[in-house]
């Protein structure tokens, strides 16, 4: 893994944030979970209405996509199975 960078600048698109997390640049990938944690977050909280719930299944998302190096794939099946779950 390389070492860990600042988050890059806003103005990179989510695709080159992806493209960087792939090789490992922690940085890059802490860039694309901050711009979508609200949204994870948010959708867990109207599944689970708990806070800090909420927040664990948030972070466990980007956890799997960070383990799996298909970011956009984990958020969508987080979504999907939200949407399952009726949220």
């Amino acid at each position: 893994m390389k070492p860990i960078h600042d988050v890059p600048p806003p103005e990179l698109e989510d695709e080159e944030l992806v493209a960087r997390s792939r090789t490992g640049d922690v940085g890059a990938f802490r860039g694309i979970a901050m711009r979508y944690y609200s949204l994870i977050y948010t959708m867990a909280y109207e599944a689970a209405g708990s806070a800090n719930q909420s927040d664990e299944l948030a972070r466990d998302t980007f956890v799997a996509a960070w383990r799996r190096g298909e970011l956009f794939r984990a958020i969508l099946e987080a979504i999907g199975r939200l949407t399952m779950l009726g949220v």
